[in-house]
């Protein structure tokens, strides 16, 4: 039953990303997100994998990260940031 849902779930999903596309997901975020992380730790940074992986994905599509958590990202080259809550 659970896969069933699964597969459900999965096609409301691709549904709604054809109709809202949010930007292209590939190999570079195998990649890139190494010069980043090298960066950080270098600088003496702890920035989590997930933060990176989400600066990556605005840096390559050259999107506006729009969020209230801005300390997480303040410090990576290259990322638009904006926060609308502060």
């Amino acid at each position: 039953m659970a896969l069933i849902q699964a597969t459900k779930q999965m096609k409301k999903f691709e549904a709604f990303c054809e109709l809202f596309p949010v930007g292209e997901l590939g190999d570079y975020l195998l990649e890139e997100p190494i010069g980043i992380y090298v960066k950080e730790r270098k600088a003496g940074r702890n920035t989590e994998d997930a933060d990176i992986f989400i600066a990556t994905f605005c840096i390559h599509n050259d999107y506006i990260l729009v969020t209230d958590n801005t300390r997480h990202f303040d410090n990576i080259a290259d990322l638009h940031l904006v926060n609308w809550a502060g």
